[in-house]
């Protein structure tokens, strides 16, 4: 099989960022359990399976257990952005798929066919999917040489990714399921998710 034949998601380095503060939830969304499996290892499961790896970005000591290295922020307290930074300095991947591990309706054919679209923007810096009319920072593919931008960024306390991203190159796809990138932030977003996956099972 030629390099050209390859599957593109082979190419990508996975990460999942775990390292925000839940503040507006008020416990570590990482180990909220739906279906007896934690949102973090979930959303891990499906990077790993989509793209063949994958590395944690958050609290060694709480995010250690989910079969993946786990890495830290650099600027701690930084927000995503600092996740996407330190995600991309440690990857030796020129692609790599970056995913906030609090999206329950991800799966690995959603993002396994984002890899494989990626491969149709060459020049892009960075390939996000558009989900009800809203681009998907935290669910998305970017090229390692943004790093010093974003690194700058931090730098200088600018942490809103999309105003980071304003000068890059962005391909943008629209997705027609957005559950699929639906992030659950407060008790009641995840008490509604609770209730809709028992009536789907019962």
């Amino acid at each position: 099989m030629s390099r050209a034949d390859k599957d593109p998601g082979v190419d990508l380095g996975g990460y999942v960022l775990a390292g925000g503060r839940s503040s507006r939830m008020g416990s570590d969304k990482a180990l909220l359990a739906l279906g007896g499996k934690p949102l973090l290892q979930r959303v891990a499961d499906a990077v790993r399976e989509a793209v063949g790896a994958v590395v944690i970005v958050g609290d060694a000591a709480r995010h250690s257990g989910f079969g993946a290295p786990v890495i830290a922020d650099e600027f701690p307290g930084a927000g995503p952005l600092a996740g996407i930074h330190v995600a991309l300095k440690h990857s030796t991947n020129d692609w790599n798929l970056i995913v906030a591990c609090d999206m329950p309706g991800l799966t690995a054919a959603t993002l396994h066919g984002l890899a494989r679209i990626r491969a149709l923007f060459p020049a892009a810096d960075a390939v996000l999917p558009v989900a009800g009319g809203r681009e998907q920072p935290l669910c998305a593919i970017y090229r390692r040489r943004l790093l010093p931008t974003i690194e700058s960024a931090l730098e200088h306390g600018n942490l809103k990714i999309m105003r980071v991203l304003e000068g890059a190159r962005l391909a943008r796809i629209d997705f027609p399921n957005q559950e699929a990138f639906r992030n659950i932030n407060t008790p009641e977003e995840w008490r509604e998710l609770q209730e809709r996956a028992s009536e789907t099972t019962s």
